[in-house]
């Protein structure tokens, strides 16, 4: 009886032993787990609380959707992102719900060609939704996107609803999205009944949307279909020419599409977007004047003395339009947003 005995506890050891083992399982809320792999990161549990320690490539996206927290570590992720002919949404994490990312910078490249079934392209997020919180990420990754009718955003592509917050973030890598709808250089689109929230936030990179009328491309949004507020942020794009004027700063970078803006390309019927101390080169929002900028000045350390020369100066030929405040790039260079209680991610 005791052979017996010991024989099916042998057996039943045996059998737990083939049993799938979850890799990295650090629940959220507890001790990050440490990822420095491509491997490790795909084996990741959704829910799981993670902190990337080494660069890594990576050309695979997250394979389910992320509902935990993932700290960069400040490391770099360099992505090698195409899209395949069954892609929906293509990112380093293509749908989130309710997930905490932060301090991380991403490179590299993300694209899809005319024929694949994308839906949604960025380089850090798809498809947003929950109450999300994005903090001091940061993207130079090109996106290249052919595919018509989709949403493309530097770092987030949508927000399908809940709450969105992106907190010290900057995206300074080309977006090219001839066919897109909506096209932003940090949030593509965001839906009816969701709220949006941008601050300390900036970018500077060429952004090109879709080129037909009502096809929509912004600088910081490409859409607003619910509530959202930009506090502090800039856009370094414009949809008109400057340059003559922006010689001594800099190259100047454009926001092309059917509807363009420096800030946003457009704000739906029934929808809001309000703003304070935020500054782009041009008109902020394309062919509308709906956004509302309450509070408007510059950046403290640059005075509103040198708003009058700003505003002179790329207004030479037409008036001022009432709820467009403008940018006066310092002669160190462009200013980079500020955190109380983070370092912000360097200039792009």
């Amino acid at each position: 009886m005791r052979k017996r005995i010991t024989a099916l506890l042998l057996a039943c050891a045996l059998a737990l032993g083939l049993l799938p083992v979850p890799i990295l399982a650090a629940p959220a809320g507890e001790t990050a787990y440490p990822v420095s792999t491509a491997a490790e990161f795909a084996a990741m549990d959704p829910a799981g609380c993670y902190r990337l320690t080494e660069d890594v490539t990576i050309a695979a996206p997250f394979p389910a959707v992320f509902t935990g927290s993932f700290d960069g570590g400040g490391h770099t992720v360099t992505l090698a992102l195409t899209a395949q002919a069954d892609t929906m949404s293509l990112a380093l994490f293509p749908e989130v719900d309710g997930a905490s990312i932060e301090a991380l910078t991403l490179t590299g490249t993300v694209s899809a060609g005319e024929d694949s079934g994308l839906a949604y392209a960025a380089a850090l997020v798809g498809a947003a939704s929950g109450d999300t919180v994005i903090t001091a990420c940061k993207t130079t990754a090109r996106m290249d996107i052919a595919v018509p009718g989709a949403s493309v955003g530097g770092l987030t592509a949508i927000q399908v609803d809940g709450a969105l917050t992106l907190t010290g973030c900057a995206s300074s890598g080309e977006i090219s999205a001839s066919q897109a709808v909506f096209t932003g250089g940090l949030v593509g689109r965001q839906e009816p009944y969701s709220t949006l929230t941008l601050q300390n936030c900036y970018q500077a990179a060429d952004v090109t949307g879709g080129g037909e009328e009502g096809l929509c491309a912004g600088g910081l949004i490409g859409s607003v279909g619910g509530s959202a507020v930009l506090r502090s942020c800039w856009s370094a794009a414009s949809p008109e020419d400057h340059t003559p004027s922006l010689t001594a700063w800099g190259a100047q970078y454009r926001v092309s599409a059917g509807l363009p803006g420096a800030l946003c390309g457009a704000v739906d019927d029934g929808a809001s977007l309000a703003g304070e101390h935020c500054f782009c080169i041009a008109v902020p929002v394309g062919g509308d004047s709906t956004l509302t900028l309450l509070k408007p000045g510059l950046f403290p350390e640059y005075g509103s003395d040198r708003r009058g020369i700003l505003l002179d100066s790329l207004n030479a030929s037409g008036d001022v339009l009432e709820d467009c405040v403008f940018l006066l790039p310092p002669e160190t260079g462009w200013p980079q947003p500020r955190l109380e209680d983070r370092a912000a991610p360097g200039a792009g």
